[in-house]
Order: C-alpha cells, then sequence, then structure tokens
C-alpha cells in the first residue's frame, strides 16, 4: 500500500510522491469533495491537473458523480492510473461519492494489491482514517448536494489506525475546529495524528515516514 497523505496541497515534499508513483504518470483528480461549491471546484481542478502536470504526471478528472451505481466501469478506469490525487474540501461529501461510486471498496482492493498510489490532502488525507466522527466539527455533515443519498457516513477508508488531524496551526484554517477535533479524540481515548501545512504522511508498504 502506497499513499501520499498531506495536510494543504501537495505539501512540501512534491518529490517523494513522484518517487512514490516509481515512474507512473497517469493520474486522475477527484475534486468531489467541493460538489458542494461550483466556484471553488472549478478552480482546484485547473489547480491540481496543472501542479501534476509540472511533475510530469498526465493528469485529468476523476469525477466519481460519473460512476454512481457504476462500479464496474470505476474499476476499469482505476485499472488504468499510477496515481489517485484527493482533494480537500467536505470529507463527509467525498465519503458519500466514495460509497456511491464503490470507489472506497475498490481503492482498498487495489490498495492491498499495491496496484497504484492514493494521494491527497486535506479532507481527501483524513478520510483514509477509521473514524470520521471527530470531523464534525469542520465539515457539515449534513450536506449533500444534488445526486448525493443523504445518509451520513461516519466511518472512513480504515487505511490508517489512527486518525488524522491536518492544517494543525494553519492561520488559513478554522483554529476552533482543529481544537475541538483533538479534544473529541482526546476524550475519547483516539489515537491522532496532527500535520502542519505543508508536512506529509508517507506510507510505502512497511515504510512511513512523516516529512
Amino acid at each position: 500500500m502506497r499513499l501520499y497523505l498531506s495536510s494543504f496541497d501537495l505539501g512540501d515534499h512534491a518529490e517523494a510522491l513522484v518517487a512514490l508513483t516509481r515512474g507512473g504518470r497517469r493520474a486522475a483528480v477527484v475534486v468531489n469533495p467541493l460538489d458542494d461549491r461550483p466556484r471553488a471546484r472549478a478552480d482546484w481542478l485547473t489547480d491540481q491537473i496543472e501542479k501534476l502536470s509540472r511533475l510530469g504526471y498526465a493528469a485529468e478528472e476523476l469525477d466519481l458523480r460519473d460512476y454512481f451505481g457504476e462500479a464496474d466501469a470505476l474499476a476499469a478506469r482505476l485499472a488504468t492510473l499510477d496515481l489517485v490525487w484527493v482533494s480537500g474540501g467536505n470529507v463527509f461529501i467525498l465519503r458519500r461519492a466514495m460509497r456511491q461510486s464503490g470507489f472506497d471498496r475498490l481503492a482498498k482492493e487495489a490498495l492491498t494489491r499495491d496496484a497504484f498510489v492514493y494521494g491527497g490532502f486535506s479532507a481527501g488525507a483524513v478520510v483514509v482514517a477509521e473514524s470520521l466522527a471527530s470531523l464534525e466539527a469542520a465539515d457539515d455533515p449534513h450536506s449533500a448536494p444534488a445526486g448525493y443519498a443523504r445518509e451520513i457516513l461516519r466511518e472512513g477508508l480504515g487505511l490508517l489506525g489512527h486518525a488524522l488531524v491536518v492544517h494543525f496551526d494553519a492561520d488559513h484554517w478554522q483554529p476552533g475546529a482543529v481544537a475541538a477535533q483533538i479534544a473529541f479524540l482526546e476524550a475519547k481515548g483516539l489515537p491522532y495524528e496532527a500535520l502542519r501545512d505543508g508536512e506529509v504522511l508517507l506510507i510505502d508498504g512497511a515504510t512511513r515516514r512523516r516529512l
């Protein structure tokens, strides 16, 4: 399993992402966490594709909405990729998109086979944890754009044995939300790791590095 989990944007270690993909250059960008903010969605999609392209990737969008109820088609698309890069936004919208498209099941299976790298920041990073319950302090769990189920999913992908708290000490983020997340996790006795913007948690099989 190969994961590149950043607090914000590509972080300060994009060269490590390139190394992690081991020469693979076929990338897809998922911006579904921003489906409730169309203008920001469009801006971030352009931004992330441009940044990945500058790193040498052939990057294009992977809109999970196109695969709602079409898991077989999504499996075929994922089989063509070396990197799936997931943006920030609302983690609960992202989690719904992953469930409705079958991405959650397919990605876990593919990562077990080391078929591609999963990378992402903010919502795209924290969604890999066991539970998303603490994130209700940061994101509206009831936000469900057109085409989305209303059910609130509080379980993450379960790829990490601890929670991630992103934007720690960040001026641009909601300090109260970060503090509330940490307070929730500590009150429950749940393990977590806090990342500052620029920092990255990198997992390559049994190797784990914080950059």
